[in-house]
């Protein structure tokens, strides 16, 4: 999304090339990743709840003239299921360190976009660190994506993951909501991406 759009427009899991998404959930310490299509699955195979998500309106703060809120001092920005960590097939429960999050300063008061940008430097780092499981892709690996050096083997894989911060998401033993939150429309009323 590019410009202001105030409609809801399918965005989301069912629009993705991605092979991957990872779920950055602070408050409960974890990152859920999973490949793409098994969170597609999840949704088409159950009937789960749908979530409306608003945001609050940073051109007028509730005027009765704002043609965004039209008053209403919030917009409807994304619409989702709540889907349970443990309904989507083969995710992966990755730790974050218990630091990371206060230093970077990810908190709930942060505009989506700001959580964002945050929650994919966690994904860095945790790649950069070895901690990111990586799956096998459903992407078949050709003679020429390995290439053996003796008694090397050095493989290209390129992976594209969807990083989304799901603030409350996550396990319920560990202070999360016990679902996460999978998006499939969007509005972008303020044209902020």
């Amino acid at each position: 999304m590019s410009r202001a759009n105030k409609q809801l427009v399918e965005y989301g899991i069912k629009d993705e090339t991605t092979e991957y998404r990872a779920h950055v959930c602070p408050v409960a310490g974890r990152v859920y990743a999973f490949e793409t299509r098994n969170g597609l699955s999840a949704i088409e195979r159950h009937d789960f709840d749908k979530k409306e998500v608003y945001t609050p309106c940073r051109k007028c703060r509730g005027s009765i003239f704002c043609d965004v809120c039209f008053g209403k001092g919030k917009v409807l920005t994304a619409l989702g299921f709540i889907v349970p960590v443990l309904m989507i097939p083969e995710i992966m429960d990755i730790g974050i360190p218990d630091s990371w999050c206060e230093e970077i300063g990810l908190e709930v008061s942060l505009s989506p976009e700001e959580k964002g940008r945050k929650a994919v430097s966690i994904i860095t780092g945790l790649i950069k660190r070895g901690k990111f499981p990586f799956l096998a892709s459903q992407k078949l690996i050709t003679d020429r994506d390995i290439q053996i050096n003796g008694t090397d083997i050095q493989v290209k894989l390129i992976l594209s993951i969807q990083v989304k911060c799901d603030f409350r998401g996550g396990s319920t033993e560990l202070g999360g909501t016990g679902n996460l939150f999978i998006q499939t429309h969007e509005s972008n009323p303020f044209k902020l991406y």
